[in-house]
């Protein structure tokens, strides 16, 4: 019998600053803390924890303001054959678009640029049913 998965693929989308779009070297890597890491150290970090923790394979990538600064795959994708993850690969990410999307609203909040205190339909450009995402979704979204 062939050993199970320990872990099975997954992703992981590290945000490093969510709010200053500023013009990074590609091989920088601005913190939240202001200081900077280059590309190499974090594939270096990454190989090292991925392997320490014995995950099977991930993808993490680093978006500062709008733009991806750094993303890279590593491990598999599967065992059986062995297929190697790659950037392209459509992995599950289960619940951790809860964490990115707290994350990006708490730095909105701490921009001023939304406040926890009123409704999010008060502070929409235009009501929800015009949105066309919204139209789309029918009677799914309550």
């Amino acid at each position: 019998m062939k050993p199970a998965f320990r872990l099975s693929s997954f992703s992981l989308l590290l945000l490093a600053s969510v709010a200053s779009p500023q013009a990074q070297s590609p091989s920088v890597i601005k913190r939240l803390d202001g200081s900077t890491i280059t590309t190499a150290e974090a594939e270096q970090f990454a190989k090292a924890t991925l392997e320490r923790e014995h995950v099977t394979g991930a993808q993490i990538a680093v978006v500062q303001g709008e733009r991806l600064v750094w993303s890279a795959a590593f491990g598999l994708r599967g065992r059986d054959p062995e297929l190697p993850m790659d950037r392209e690969t459509t992995t599950w990410a289960a619940s951790i678009t809860k964490s990115v999307f707290a994350t990006y609203l708490m730095r909105l909040v701490e921009r001023g640029e939304f406040d926890l205190d009123v409704p999010v339909a008060k502070q929409l450009a235009q009501p929800l049913d015009h949105y066309d995402a919204y139209k789309h979704a029918g009677s799914a979204i309550v």
